[in-house]
């Protein structure tokens, strides 16, 4: 693995998913061991992914939005489509694009109602 803070070496979790992904083509549950550094490298570069992506997406149709992670989806200057819904404070889709992250959902405001 690669030095702290200098990222994840690519192939040792692509090993980690490989092996995760062979169990679920037996016929019988099987359970897959992994170290607490197994999980942390594949939670370490899933953040990494998830950070490195936008909030909003500009797409064009006919798109399947399937479990996305972004906060948000633009279709075809059409379609907006979210986790949660409209909110009185969005008057423009680049407050969506300059949202920061990581960041706490807040209890009220723009990416409250985004989310839920």
């Amino acid at each position: 693995m690669a030095a702290k803070g200098k990222g994840i070496e690519p192939a040792f979790p692509v090993d980690i998913i490989n092996r995760l992904l062979t169990s679920r083509h037996l016929s019988t549950v099987r359970q897959v061991q992994m170290s607490e550094n197994e999980i942390r490298t594949l939670c370490i570069a899933s953040r990494e992914i998830f950070l490195s992506q936008p909030n909003l997406l500009e797409l064009e149709a006919p798109i399947k939005i399937c479990g996305n992670i972004h906060v948000a989806a633009l279709i075809g200057d059409k379609i907006l489509c979210m986790h949660g819904g409209l909110s009185p404070d969005l008057h423009n889709f680049d407050q969506i694009k300059n949202m920061p992250r990581p960041t706490d959902v807040p209890d009220s405001g723009l990416l409250c109602n985004l989310l839920w």
